[in-house]
């Protein structure tokens, strides 16, 4: 059985300092800035959401796990 996705796929990422990390993907990537709240802010990309959150404490302590796919991409997983 295949299910298809509705709606727009969204990925989170949690950030240390939030003008930085906007700088980042609005000024140096490109991305556009789609819409902010108090939490942090959404990055339009082509065809997702990057949900970009302020957790002020945040440190990557120990990576678990990488995972490199075909086309050179890196997924890391972390525990925090």
């Amino acid at each position: 059985m295949t299910h298809k996705i509705v709606g727009t796929p969204v990925a989170f990422i949690s950030v240390s300092n939030r003008e930085r990390a906007l700088t980042f993907y609005r000024d140096v990537l490109g991305f556009e800035l789609r819409s902010s709240d108090g939490f942090g802010d959404f990055i339009q990309l082509e065809g997702a959401l990057l949900r970009v959150t302020v957790l002020p404490d945040y440190q990557v302590r120990d990576i678990v796990a990488t995972v490199h796919d075909p086309d050179g991409n890196v997924l890391s997983v972390s525990q925090v």
